[in-house]
Parts: structure tokens; C-alpha cells; sequence
């Protein structure tokens, strides 16, 4: 079932807001191959206003959606995440 967009930003932010200071990069990634299905067509520019990230971020969701997809289309099962 399809989260709404205002729900994976909040479970995001969350998820950002509990991580340990060293890990909030890999934090970002993995919550972006979490919920790829959900960001799909959201623009990177979008997704760190929404999340409150620093803009040059914008690199990070774009490499890690391209990755979601490498790993969704590998069958990986994100529910384990």
C-alpha cells in the first residue's frame, strides 16, 4: 500500500531525527530506497525542501533513487528495511 507524501516525509524526518550524527547520511539513503516507489517523480530539489535538507543534497537522492531502482528491479524486498 502507497504511503502519502506527507506521511514518508514524516517518517523520513523521523528517521533523520533519531540517527546517530555519523549515520544520517546513510540514513537519507537508505529511507530514499525505502520509499522509492512513493518519491518517484519527485524532484530532488522537492524532496530536501520537504525533508529540510541542505540543498547540495539534491546529488544524494538523485544517485540514491537511481540505485532504489537498480535494487527494486533485483527484487529486493524494502519491507525489510
Amino acid at each position: 500500500m502507497m504511503m502519502k507524501k506527507n506521511d514518508v516525509f514524516s517518517a523520513i524526518k523521523h528517521a533523520l531525527s533519531v540517527a546517530n550524527k555519523g549515520d544520517q547520511t546513510v540514513t537519507v539513503q537508505l529511507q530514499i530506497i525505502k520509499y522509492y516507489s512513493e518519491l518517484k517523480g519527485l524532484s530532488a530539489r522537492e524532496f530536501v525542501e520537504e525533508v529540510g535538507l541542505k540543498p547540495s543534497l539534491v546529488t544524494l537522492f538523485t544517485d540514491s533513487m537511481k540505485l532504489a531502482r537498480k535494487l527494486t528491479e533485483a527484487g529486493m524486498n524494502k519491507d525489510r528495511l
